[in-house]
């Protein structure tokens, strides 16, 4: 028995492997359009080729391929396996309002985002985000834990004391 490859005639294109014997008007050439009987109804297709079915499914499966890479949006050939354009998320007013802030103690609370992002499988780390998260990389690199002058620099001055209450709920929490 023989098969053929055909081209629906139809916007977008799709194709098929039907038997040759499915053909209801028109001749079996390969580049003519003819009727093709598909289930109860019939449509006009144009037959591609003629083989055994075995090769026409493997032709199908190149043209399917083939017909995925071209569909595939213009302007991302440069990305390679797995890679994905990141667009940049916009918050809305009320995501950066102050409702999405989580008490860390009464006298204490950071962002929600900042939490989430915590690392809380070393206790040395989880202390240091929690610092940084609630006075902030500035604040810390000009204060100081006791305000107490350096051992090591007994010359220079000595730096602003942190919030005493807000550091030992950091710290003892």
């Amino acid at each position: 028995m023989k098969f053929m490859l055909i081209q629906w005639i139809e916007d977008p294109p799709t194709w098929d492997v039907v038997p040759t014997e499915k053909i209801i008007n028109g001749r079996c050439e390969i580049g003519g359009v003819c009727d093709v009987q598909y289930k109860e109804e019939s449509s006009p297709a144009k037959i591609l080729n003629v083989g055994t079915r075995s090769a026409m499914l493997k032709q199908l499966h190149s043209i399917e391929k083939q017909s995925i890479k071209r569909s595939r949006p213009e302007g991302n050939e440069e990305l390679g396996r797995g890679q994905r354009q990141k667009f940049s998320r916009i918050l809305s007013e009320s995501e950066s309002s102050e409702e999405y802030e989580v008490r860390i103690v009464p006298n204490t609370s950071i962002g929600a985002e900042q939490f989430g992002h915590m690392k809380w499988t070393d206790a040395k780390k989880a202390a240091k985000d929690l610092l940084v998260a609630v006075f902030g990389r500035a604040t810390l690199a000009t204060h100081c834990y006791t305000g107490k002058r350096s051992n090591a620099f007994k010359d220079k001055e000595s730096k602003p004391q942190l919030e005493a209450q807000k550091v030992s709920d950091i710290i003892s929490e």
